[in-house]
């Protein structure tokens, strides 16, 4: 498998006079067993914005990029060493070729990349050399460095030669002006060796720089750090009694045309101290960092290591009064690297730990590796983030800086790390053993880092073609690993594309990457409201039937029983766990039928009752719709709506008297109809009962007068024994068939044979 990389545009600096640029058109093969697995997941998974740009210059000598800092026009300026360790060689900065010799150099350049101005250090001893180790830019874009120097050096046309000429380094601070010309140089001179590590400019343009001296009590000349300036000479002495040589640390104070202001040891015991960088806050107050072993004394403060060297932090006031010192380490070494400023002058701090450490009683960093700590204006440890990689635990941490939300991105030699405001590491990225030293951001927080590598390495999307020995490089980097053209910095959901940023709740995370959009603890996966309601939590109080939608507001079915709480009778209290269905809820009304429904098919008749429990829908039962209130719809489900036991289609009286059951007792002729209130025909012989001899006699017979001769009601066949009614029986009457509706007696039938006299007896 090949891996195919297309690379932007990158000043490459091929040799001591050839400037190269790869361009889009041009595509590098490389095998995956060129890389290891870390690169190629590096490489494959990152992207850059499209207007970051990377420059590179390097030549024979040893070319670094120390340091990177924004001014306040917007304008980059980085600085380092140029041509170290290979005589006087030649370093092109853009189209500007410079020609060097253990020199240091400082760069103007927009952000677009493009190159303003070049300084630089020079001088015809061979073995003279210059080291830059700090930089700061004041409001009007004049730049300050720091660094040591031994034999002779020039700054421009000023010239300095160290105060032990053959063998030992002096420190030194230089002013340039904003169009690069060099204005001032002052030497920390020392019979020994001295160096000066880190300086710094409040905004009334004062300047302040840290470094140490080697000195020795025994003999005036060895004892005195001196400070001189153009009328004066100043000078610190190291603490009385040391019978050896020490590096005693410094504080020095200029104003901004170099004039001196105070000077202050940093150590009144005689043991080594070392100093590391030096910081503004927005109170013009000074930040100073170190390391130490044993007890740190200086200006009535004290403080005592809790093993080897460990790291000291100390603040001085504007009016030159010392705050607070404070330390933090462990057993073995710490030492600090560069410090960093909020906008609440909270204090950021980089370094390494040899073991593990603690910041305060309650920050403790556990193994070895890099840091991240933070302290409040007021000296106290706020949180500490070890910056580990996986096995990479030799990572030291170089550089940091703080973003408008206090979040952190920090460089180590091989890794950029980016971290909340808590301390939290977000995400990093792994760059290929390039060293990076120094990063800095302009007002759009973009990042620009420095640094030096000293093989052929991948940054990016760039490949770098080392030259022999370190090349710097600086680069603009904007981070957009999810290519959304959002970078990173920036970006709420850096591994997810989301261009529109979308957070919800607000809480940090954009919506693509935050598992609980609305922030009601109730994960999105689950919530059936995942941009619902905020500023609540769901529980059972707020939310009965867990689904993430607040019952008060936004969820209407509380109980997700699949019936809206406007149609549901069993809101809110019904059963969970179940959904409503033609099996589970026969009329729909949201209450389960086999638990909490009491009236299933919800026509106004309790279960218990409802001869059609799961009957008919959308009636009510009255009497008019359910005559005998048995629950079943008298138009199409009850068979007997006066439930007397006689369906409808036989009953006489199908929606007659109500509370009786017919029977041969109750109901002769079983019509229905019950006899002694309604049946007018109990025998439903034809003959109404008030004229029926023979009310509850035989059932359902015509009465006509072949079958009741008498029409008495009484058939003549079975029942009636005197069919024509003269009161004779028809077994003793000889006219049993004769006239109707006379009496026989002695006057009207003289024999009583049942003949009448009158009419039909001879």
């Amino acid at each position: 498998m090949t891996l195919m990389f297309v690379f932007t545009s990158v000043n490459l600096m091929l040799d001591n006079s050839e400037n190269q640029s790869v361009g889009l058109d041009q595509v590098i093969d490389i095998s995956q067993y060129d890389l290891t697995d870390e690169q190629v997941t590096a490489l494959a998974g990152s992207r850059a914005s499209s207007g970051n740009w990377l420059h590179q210059v390097g030549g024979i000598g040893s070319d670094q990029g120390i340091v990177s800092r924004i001014g306040s026009n917007g304008d980059l300026y980085v600085a380092g060493n140029v041509c170290h360790g290979a005589g006087t060689c030649s370093a092109l900065f853009g189209s500007t070729a410079i020609y060097a010799n253990n020199d240091i150099f400082v760069a103007r350049l927009d952000t677009n990349g493009t190159w303003l101005w070049i300084a630089q250090t020079s001088g015809t001893d061979s073995s003279a050399y210059a080291y830059l180790t700090d930089m700061a830019i004041d409001s009007f874009g004049h730049v300050f460095v720091s660094g040591y120097y031994k034999r002779t050096k020039s700054w421009g046309t000023i010239s300095e030669t160290a105060s032990n000429y053959v063998d030992y380094f002096d420190g030194f601070a230089a002013r340039l002006s904003s169009t690069g010309t060099w204005s001032w140089v002052r030497t920390m001179e020392n019979y020994d060796q001295g160096y000066a590590r880190g300086i710094a400019v409040d905004s009334n343009q004062n300047v302040y720089v840290v470094g140490e001296s080697k000195l020795y009590y025994g003999s005036s000349s060895y004892r005195y750090t001196y400070f001189p300036t153009t009328t004066s000479t100043y000078s610190l002495s190291c603490a009385s009694g040391c019978g050896d040589w020490y590096f005693f640390p410094w504080l020095v104070k200029f104003d901004g045309t170099g004039t001196y202001q105070w000077s202050d040891r940093l150590s009144d015991n005689c043991r080594n101290r070392y100093m590391r960088d030096v910081i503004t806050d927005g109170n013009n107050s000074v930040i100073v960092a170190g390391y130490f072993d044993s007890t740190l004394s200086f200006q009535t403060m004290s403080t005592t290591s809790s093993g080897n060297t460990d790291i000291f932090l100390a603040k001085v006031d504007s009016s030159h009064s010392w705050q607070w010192l404070t330390h933090g380490g462990g057993l073995s070494d710490d030492q600090p690297e560069k410090l960093a400023i909020d906008s609440s002058d909270d204090i950021y701090l980089t370094g390494y730990n040899w073991a593990h450490a603690s910041f305060g009683p309650t920050i403790i960093l556990a193994n070895n590796g890099g840091f991240v700590v933070k302290a409040l204006g007021n000296g106290s440890w706020e949180w500490g983030t070890r910056v580990f990689f996986g096995s990479q635990g030799s990572e030291r941490s170089y550089d940091s800086v703080v973003h408008s939300n206090n979040n952190i991105t920090a460089v180590t030699s091989r890794y950029i790390v980016h971290l909340n405001s808590t301390g939290a590491q977000q995400w990093y990225e792994y760059t290929d053993s390039i060293n990076m030293r120094s990063l800095s951001l302009d007002s759009n927080e973009t990042s620009y880092i420095t640094g030096y590598f000293n093989s052929n390495r991948y940054f990016e999307n760039y490949y770098l073609v080392n030259n022999g020995s370190d090349d710097l490089f600086i680069t603009k980097w904007d981070r957009d690993r999810d290519d959304d053209s959002v970078a990173d910095r920036l970006d709420n959901c850096g591994d997810h594309p989301n261009g529109n940023q979308d957070d919800y709740d607000n809480d940090g995370p954009g919506d693509v990457c935050d598992a609980d959009d609305d922030n009601d603890g109730f994960l999105d996966v689950a919530d059936n409201c995942p941009t619902g309601d905020m500023n609540w939590v769901s529980n059972s109080t707020t939310d009965r039937d867990n689904d993430g939608c607040q019952d008060s507001g936004e969820d209407t079915d509380d109980d997700d029983d699949g019936i809206g709480d406007t149609f549901d009778l069993c809101h809110p209290t019904g059963l969970l766990n179940w959904t409503s269905n033609s099996w589970t809820d026969h009329d729909a009304d949201g209450c389960k039928d086999d638990v909490e429904d009491l009236d299933d098919d919800n026509d106004g008749i309790d279960d218990l009752s409802d001869m059609c429990s799961h009957g008919n829908l959308g009636w009510s039962s009255n009497s008019t719709t359910d005559h005998d209130s048995d629950g079943c719809y008298d138009v199409s489900e009850d068979s007997d709506d006066d439930n007397d036991g006689v369906y409808d289609y036989l009953d006489a009286c199908s929606f007659g008297d109500l509370g009786w059951s017919s029977n041969e007792t109750t109901d002769h002729d079983l019509d229905g109809c019950q006899d002694s209130l309604e049946d007018l025909d109990d025998d439903e012989d034809g003959a109404l009962d008030i004229n029926d001899i023979c009310p509850r006699g035989v059932s359902y017979w015509i009465r006509y007068v072949p079958a009741d001769y008498d029409d008495d009601g009484c058939r003549d066949s079975d029942e009636d024994v005197d069919d024509d009614n003269d009161g004779v029986t028809d077994h003793s009457d000889f006219c049993h068939l004769g006239e109707r509706n006379w009496t026989s007696t002695v006057s009207t039938d003289n024999d009583m044979d049942g003949c009448r006299d009158l009419t039909e007896d001879d």
